[in-house]
C-alpha cells in the first residue's frame, strides 16, 4: 500500500510540472519588475544577470522536465487506461496536466505581457 501512495505521488507530482512552469515564469517576470523597478524587457534584461537567476535555473530545469513528462505520462495514461478510466483521480490528475500543457502552449505562443519572450531571451 505504501509503495502505490508514493507512485500516486510521483504521478501527482509530474502532473503539476506545466503549471509549476506557467506560474513560476509569471512569478519570475513579477519579482524582476520589483528588482527593476519596471517591466522587464525581451533583449535588454536577461534574466540570467539579474537577482532572481537561481529561479530562473529552476525554471528551466522545469522546461525540461515538461519535455520528459509529456510522453511519460501519455505513457503511463496509455499503460493504465483501465485504472485511468475506472478511477476519477487519475482522469482528475491528466485532465489537468493536458490543460497545463495547452495553457503553456497558448500563453507561450500569444504572449501576453512579452514574458515568454523575455523568459525565452
Amino acid at each position: 500500500m505504501a509503495e502505490r501512495a508514493r507512485v500516486e505521488r510521483w504521478f501527482s507530482a509530474l502532473c503539476a510540472v506545466p503549471w509549476l512552469l506557467v506560474v513560476g515564469a509569471y512569478l519570475e517576470a513579477y519579482a524582476a519588475r520589483l528588482v527593476l523597478s519596471r517591466w522587464p524587457r525581451p533583449s535588454y534584461d536577461d534574466p540570467k544577470q539579474l537577482a532572481t537567476a537561481p529561479f530562473h535555473l529552476i525554471l528551466q530545469l522545469l522546461l525540461l522536465s515538461l519535455g520528459v513528462a509529456i510522453p511519460i505520462v501519455v505513457f503511463l495514461a496509455a499503460w493504465n487506461w483501465r485504472k485511468v478510466c475506472s478511477d476519477w483521480r487519475y482522469r482528475v490528475h491528466v485532465a489537468v496536466f493536458l490543460v497545463g500543457v495547452a495553457t503553456f502552449w497558448v500563453l507561450a505562443n500569444y504572449d501576453p505581457g512579452r514574458v515568454w519572450d523575455w523568459f525565452f531571451d
